[in-house]
């Protein structure tokens, strides 16, 4: 709907995923890298991931999954999206956090990376962040840290370089409502966390 009152139509078959008729669009937004809409249809057979320039009416699908390491992931559900400060697009799936980065983007790569934790045990080898764990949102605070809220495990709280996890709050030692986290929104102006779960809202105040 336009300033004007005026509804425009922005159909489009990509958006169909394997041209099914069950559409769950979910994570929309508008990117303050490059101004593309990005968002992903939640279908229960194929999820897929949509960056589209409504002011074009171009529309760019991303249905295949491959990390930076070459690995073809299975195919996850594709639950929400975010967009750091530094113009990374975050994607909540059901196999952990990955990331569109904004080189990638900008080259038209379509990777999706998956941020490795170094374990600093005196080896060489790191960790998926959050790898296995079904994420449902993502949210970004004005430190650039994420907040996500996930299927069973509550929420946790990862650092700006995505190397540390500051806190992780559940039913057990926390006030939060329920492990199953919908949606995370947070105020800027005050930093208070809200975070909608299948038992109501709360919230967290923020540093």
């Amino acid at each position: 709907m336009s300033r004007n009152g005026e509804w425009s139509n922005h159909q489009h078959d990509e958006i169909m995923a394997e041209k099914l008729t069950g559409v769950d669009i979910q994570g929309t937004f508008i990117s303050k890298t490059n101004g593309d809409m990005w968002f992903v249809n939640n279908n229960a057979h194929t999820s897929c991931l949509f960056r589209y320039d409504y002011k074009t009416d171009n529309i760019q699908s991303y249905n295949a999954f491959y990390n930076q390491d070459g690995t073809t992931l299975s195919l996850p559900m594709l639950y929400n999206l975010a967009e750091d400060h530094d113009g990374n697009i975050w994607v909540a799936t059901s196999g952990g956090p990955m990331i569109m980065t904004r080189a990638d983007i900008e080259a038209g790569r379509f990777v999706f990376t998956q941020h490795k934790v170094p374990r600093n045990d005196g080896t060489n080898y790191a960790d998926y962040l959050l790898n296995g764990v079904s994420v449902r949102c993502i949210a970004i605070d004005a430190a650039n840290r994420k907040w996500m809220g996930t299927e069973s495990n509550g929420v946790f709280l990862i650092s700006d370089d995505n190397n540390t996890q500051e806190a992780h709050f559940n039913t057990e030692n926390s006030p939060l409502l329920s492990d199953h986290v919908y949606d995370i929104a947070i105020d800027p102006a005050t930093g208070q966390v809200y975070f909608s779960t299948e038992k109501g809202i709360c919230s967290y105040q923020s540093d």
